[in-house]
C-alpha cells in the first residue's frame, strides 16, 4: 500500500493515499516508511502539526531514517521554523 499512496500523493491525490498508508500502517505498525509517506500525503494537504506527528512515529520506528528528518525539516522551513529545520537537515546530513 505504501507504494500505492506515494503515487496518489504525487498524482495530487493526497486524501486517497493518506487512506492507503493508513492501511498500510495498520497491517504492518513498524512500517516506519508508511509513516513517513503519510506525513508526505499530510504536507501536501497543508496539515502540517499531523505531518509532524507521523515523521515523529516514523523516526521512533527507525531512529536511522534520514528521509523523516529531511522531510519534517521541510515542514519546519514551511512554517518558518529555520533553525529547528536546520537542525533536521544536519541529522539527515550525519544519517545519510
Amino acid at each position: 500500500f505504501g507504494g500505492w499512496g506515494y503515487a496518489l500523493t504525487k498524482l495530487g491525490r493526497a486524501t486517497e493515499a493518506i487512506e492507503k498508508y493508513q492501511m498500510a500502517t495498520k497491517s504492518r505498525p513498524n512500517y516506519y516508511a508508511g509513516y513517513s509517506g503519510w506525513g508526505y500525503a499530510l504536507t501536501k494537504l497543508g496539515k502540517f502539526s499531523e505531518a509532524i506527528e507521523k515523521y515523529k512515529m516514523a523516526i521512533k520506528l527507525n531512529p536511522n531514517y534520514a528521509h523523516a528528518y529531511s522531510s519534517w525539516g521541510d515542514v519546519l522551513a514551511k512554517l518558518g521554523k529555520h533553525s529547528e529545520a536546520i537542525e533536521k537537515f544536519e541529522k539527515t546530513i550525519k544519517l545519510d
